[in-house]
């Protein structure tokens, strides 16, 4: 909630875990879309407590992501290559051995602030892992450059 609690979680193996990346190669892999999920719920349920409990600011959101040296992202946006693919050779990793995020809020989000907050950090992962902070995005198909969970 305030600076000194909230809602914490941790996806444990839904959010990433070591993949078999091609011939006799294995790498680390996070699953971009469910840790944008599990964000998004944890995210939405402070909304919640905040809003019922009226808990005033300022607030901070943290995302973390432990032990990312050369790892890569997965369950991308459609369209992206994905872990596997015959060019995942020549995607971006990460640089860091983990990823810390933090945005610091006057005021928790409505439900669709909640959603943006999600999409920003989604964005903030992907330029950690090298990319451009589109491939939460999807890359092709109906509605191209739109976020369409897959969790």
């Amino acid at each position: 909630m305030q600076w000194h609690g909230g809602v914490d979680v941790f996806p444990g193996g839904d959010g990433g875990r070591e993949w078999d990346l091609g011939p006799q190669t294995r790498g680390r892999v996070f699953f971009l879309h469910r840790c944008v999920g599990w964000a998004w719920g944890a995210f939405d349920l402070e909304r919640q407590v905040v809003e019922r409990y009226e808990v005033a600011g300022p607030f901070r959101a943290i995302v973390a992501v432990a032990n990312t040296a050369r790892a890569v992202l997965g369950q991308l946006g459609a369209g992206w290559n994905e872990p596997g693919a015959a060019s995942i050779f020549s995607a971006p990793t990460a640089i860091e051995s983990r990823v810390l995020l933090v945005e610091d809020v006057a005021k928790w989000p409505d439900e669709k602030g909640v959603e943006d907050l999600a999409l920003r950090f989604a964005a903030r992962i992907d330029l950690a892992f090298g990319g451009r902070g589109t491939r939460h995005l999807d890359r092709g198909g109906p509605e191209p450059e739109r976020f369409t969970p897959r969790w």
